[in-house]
């Protein structure tokens, strides 16, 4: 038996000794050297570390092989080795790889063993989760001041309220948003496919009346302007629009508000067009051709005579006098009935010029309507925005038959002033088009700029004359147009999105920076296993020493500390909202991993895990922030021993490592994870 033991103690001599012969481990590391330098390939790297494992010290054999790896490299450090450090890679923390342990080891059940425990599975599993449900916990939040958005301005209820309607039904369970989304989804569409409707309802409700006191004349600028879009929405061609628009909309008193000589000269574009109409239904208006017979002044003087009685007939109607720059219309075509040249000269100038721009209407509305008859091709977004370019153009003739009847040249350049008329034609017509073909996005854009040009702009420019106590509906109306475009963009994202995923994407990109979060602001007391995502700042002692690093520095990054918090809600003295107060009891963190899933979700498999990489024990106080996920937090924790996780350009998975506690403070998504218990009011 002795002689047995001493046979095991020679041999366990002999095989420990060569295991630790410089010259023959030499040779096994210098297998791993290419050019001199240590192999940056993972598995040459941890070859590499075992063999030099067994000619360092017992105080730094154990560490992690980072740590190693840095020690004898810097100068500072007592296990500094000159050799080595030259061979090293100067990057060799950051290359890298956490190594496994010896499959030889013997597993053995205790605090060190709990220590290694292999966790990688479970911390990247829940580093997605965290990332996952942050986005979650943000939508929710969205959607929630979305409602309330909406509930807060008149305006919004008015231009979206399938939408609000929605909503209301949707009510508490907003948090389950996304079980709703396909009935939200077809309710952006319902809205932007009668967005125009809506804002005619817009014009009229009580809600505008506070601009419109201020502004008398834009009631009437956005109504007719509407009702003439509408009406080519409708598929009316714009002469029958502008016929139709004459009968039953035009008010004299309203449209002299905006300039008293808009009216008369609406109407006789309207009677010249009138007119001159077709007989057949291939064409609107007569030919250019068939326009060279009034050449002849027999036939041009029957046709003014015609068009006097037609304008004598609609004053007695209308109980009206038409009446341009102080001369009436009657008056100004006796005159030019005393001359043939005066006739020809009108015929020329004036009724051409009309005739062509309707012309170029009939081209185009007419094609549309064979491409939708024959339904071979559907109209492009081009013809649309062609006729309604066209249709403007015939509209905008009105200056022209304003300056046909001026005869001073200071009062024909004044013309121009009748644009603020046609502006919002051409913006609601615009709308129109984008919503025929879905572009949704365009659309909104259109009416926020036309909102800012006609209410914020002008009411901007009576404050600066002087009307101070008109900034409190400035700026109730500048949080409107502020809502329609965050909001209204939103919408018409979704409201285009084909497929879930491009649903997903627009909520991310619209809502991101909430669910169970709001339990917190909610009732007087909550325990809950909970996690928070977002960045820290503050100071740090590393316990182990880092290149480039000092024991005490400054440090931010990503945080995600996971623990047990005891939360109260926080009201003021008249019951206004402050948010939440919580105390948590943070057992891991695993920040680093999170950032890696933040940056990079594709790569399959990180580095392996042990539970000490992750495990950081520690306590913070955290406030909640009212009606948002988001919360600030101050407090002291220990670890985590993993630093960051990077892939390298070979695909190289890399860590850093180092223990540490710091004191810092976080700002971060609040996640519960699980409702332990809850006490309410």
């Amino acid at each position: 038996m002795i002689k047995s033991n001493l046979l095991l103690t020679f041999i366990f001599f002999i095989t420990c000794s060569y295991g630790q012969i410089a010259y023959h481990d030499a040779l096994l590391l210098e297998q791993h050297i290419v050019d001199g330098k240590l192999s940056p390939d993972s598995a040459k790297v941890a070859a590499f570390i075992s063999i030099l494992k067994k000619h360092l010290p017992e105080d730094l054999k154990d560490k992690p092989d980072g740590v190693i790896l840095s020690r004898l490299q810097n100068t500072q450090s007592s296990h500094y080795n000159p050799f080595l450090a030259d061979i090293l890679p100067p990057d060799a923390l950051v290359t890298h790889s956490i190594s496994t342990k010896s499959t030889s080891e013997k597993a053995s059940f205790s605090l060190a063993s709990i220590g290694n425990l292999n966790v990688t599975n479970l911390a990247d599993g829940l580093a997605k989760f965290l990332v996952a449900r942050a986005k979650e916990e943000l939508s929710v939040a969205f959607f929630a001041k979305f409602q309330k958005e909406l509930e807060k301005h008149e305006q919004l209820e008015i231009i979206f309220p399938v939408t609000y309607q929605n909503l209301q039904i949707i009510g508490n369970e907003i948090y389950q948003f996304s079980a709703y989304i396909e009935l939200l989804r077809q309710g952006f569409q319902k809205d932007l496919a009668n967005i125009l409707p809506n804002l005619q309802k817009l014009i009229n409700d009580p809600a505008m009346n506070p601009v419109f006191k201020e502004l008398p004349e834009l009631r009437a600028v956005l109504s007719d302007g509407l009702y003439i879009a509408i009406r080519l929405k409708q598929g009316d061609h714009v002469g029958n629009a502008v016929d139709s628009y004459i009968s039953f909309q035009a008010k004299k008193d309203s449209l002299d508000k905006i300039n008293t000589n808009l009216y008369p000269s609406v109407v006789l574009l309207n009677i010249f067009s009138q007119s001159l109409r077709a007989t057949n239904d291939d064409s609107y208006w007569i030919s250019l051709q068939q326009m060279k017979k009034l050449e002849n002044t027999t036939i041009l003087t029957l046709y003014m005579g015609l068009v006097y009685h037609q304008i004598i007939n609609f004053e007695k109607q209308h109980n009206v006098s038409l009446i341009i720059a102080g001369k009436t219309v009657l008056e100004v075509l006796q005159k030019a009935d005393e001359s043939v040249q005066a006739m020809q000269t009108f015929r020329a100038t004036y009724l051409e010029p009309l005739l062509a721009t309707g012309k170029l209407v009939d081209q185009r509305f007419h094609a549309i309507k064979k491409e939708l008859r024959e339904g071979a091709e559907k109209p492009s977004y081009e013809e649309y925005f062609e006729l309604m370019q066209v249709s403007v153009n015939f509209i905008s003739e009105i200056k022209n038959i304003y300056k046909a009847f001026v005869e001073d040249q200071k009062a024909k350049e004044q013309s121009n002033d009748l644009d603020k008329y046609l502006a919002p034609i051409q913006s609601f017509g615009n709308i129109y088009v984008d919503v025929n073909q879905k572009n949704y996005v365009s659309a909104i854009s259109e009416f926020a700029f036309l909102y800012k040009n006609t209410i914020i702009d002008k009411l901007r420019k009576k404050i600066d004359d002087g009307k101070k106590e008109l900034e409190d509906l400035m700026e109730k109306h500048q949080e409107v147009i502020a809502a329609l475009v965050k909001y209204g963009n939103f919408v018409a994202v979704v409201a285009k999105a084909e497929t879930s995923d491009q649903v997903k994407d627009a909520i991310e990109a619209v809502a991101l920076p909430a669910g169970s979060a709001r339990i917190k602001r909610a009732t007087q007391f909550n325990v809950a296993l909970n996690a928070y995502l977002g960045g820290h700042f503050g100071n740090e002692y590393l316990e182990d020493q880092v290149a480039g690093r000092s024991k005490w520095s400054k440090i931010y990054g990503i945080s995600a500390p996971i623990g047990i918090t005891i939360s109260t809600d926080l009201h003021g003295k008249k019951g206004s909202e402050l948010g939440s107060l919580s105390a948590m009891i943070n057992l891991i963190d695993i920040g680093a991993v999170a950032s890696f899933r933040t940056q990079n979700d594709s790569t399959a498999n990180i580095p392996e895990l042990k539970l000490q990489n992750i495990l950081a024990p520690g306590a913070f106080v955290i406030w909640g922030i009212p009606q948002t996920p988001l919360s600030l937090g101050y407090g002291w924790q220990r670890g985590p021993q993993l630093r960051e996780i990077t892939i390298s350009a070979n695909g190289t998975e890399n860590t850093i490592e180092s223990s540490a506690y710091r004191w810092s403070i976080f700002f971060a998504v609040d996640i519960p994870l699980i409702n332990f218990y809850t006490k309410t009011k």
